[in-house]
């Protein structure tokens, strides 16, 4: 691929680093309500990565008054919003998957930008997990499999499972009405077709299968599962579902004989301190490193001990000469 142009290149960058910052909060423990903050990271790293595209084709994806002049904002160009992008890209390809999955989260952001609603995350998982997948294979597609973000993301999103359907967190959360209301006036919306495809809604599930029959995990691939994550299960019955089933089987916790493994980075990293799952091996004990910087910082302001003489900037190189400088002024 030719040499990126500038302004194709620094919306690239800002692409990339929108999407892994929203795999970042989604993932935080401490975060309720996850696909608020997700989805306006993603809807960003979205339409940056649609703006890197027309740079690199010549086109360049401003606003027009009626004079065909571009639109300022405080001396800026305005940039095309992202259901603008959509219509550029895509043209006359109305179902496309992908673009019905953006076009899904377009609305959505509105109606839950100034509201808490957790409730939803579980609901919506497979359709945020198809957005972050799609976005990988664009930058692929476009730009070439080095600019991609897959090394953690087969199942880049974790799942929080909930007992509670939608229309019960309605009626416990009044506010959240509207927000359900159009995920199910979407999702009726669309064709079988476009529903059913893993562009549209990344059809992953998580299940408990110690207690459970083998019949159930074959079921759920019969029923479109395009992947199975098996979560702190024994490796007996990890290995057993691997060789029973076609569909690829990760592992969190669930042992070593199946297709692939998934650890929390965090986790790896020793950042998260209150508890650490036996699954988890610490490559590092970062937090530590960390807190103990702190600490070492804190003590030398305290102690006056930084910053010191090499930490400064020297106007000239003696007092005397300072001193001199100063009286011109006087």
């Amino acid at each position: 691929m030719n040499r990126l142009p500038g302004a194709s290149k620094e919306a690239l960058q800002k692409a990339r680093d929108s999407a892994l910052l929203a795999v970042e909060v989604y993932n935080k423990p401490a975060i309720s309500f996850k696909s608020g903050a997700y989805i306006t990271l993603m809807v960003i790293a979205w339409t940056a990565l649609f703006h890197a595209i027309f740079f690199r084709r010549k086109k360049k994806p401003y606003n027009r008054k009626p004079n065909r002049r571009y639109v300022r904002v405080d001396g800026d160009y305005k940039h095309w919003e992202l259901n603008e992008c959509l219509k550029e890209y895509y043209g006359d390809d109305s179902m496309n998957p992908v673009r019905k999955n953006l076009e899904f989260f377009i609305p959505l952001r509105n109606k839950i930008e100034h509201r808490a609603f957790p409730e939803l995350d579980p609901c919506i998982f497979g359709e945020c997990q198809a957005m972050l997948l799609n976005f990988d294979e664009m930058l692929k597609q476009e730009f070439g499999s080095k600019h991609c973000i897959h090394q953690c993301l087969s199942f880049a999103l974790q799942f929080y499972p909930s007992s509670e359907n939608l229309a019960e967190a309605v009626r416990r959360n009044r506010d959240a009405k509207s927000a359900a209301e159009f995920v199910e006036r979407y999702r009726s919306s669309i064709t079988t077709e476009v529903f059913q495809s893993s562009q549209y809604s990344f059809k992953a599930f998580l299940i408990q299968v110690a207690n459970h029959q083998s019949k159930d995990a074959l079921a759920i691939q019969g029923a479109g599962a395009r992947a199975l994550l098996l979560e702190a299960v024994p490796p007996e019955l990890t290995d057993y579902l691997s060789h029973k089933l076609t569909i690829p089987v990760y592992s969190i916790g669930a042992g070593l004989p199946c297709d692939g493994q998934l650890i929390i980075c965090g986790d790896m990293l020793g950042l998260f301190q209150a508890f650490t799952p036996k699954f988890v091996k610490k490559y590092a004990n970062v937090a530590e490193v960390i807190i103990n910087a702190f600490k070492e910082y804190v003590a030398d302001v305290k102690e006056e001990k930084f910053p010191e003489d090499k930490h400064v900037y020297h106007a000239i190189d003696s007092k005397e000469a300072f001193e001199t400088l100063f009286k011109e002024f006087e």
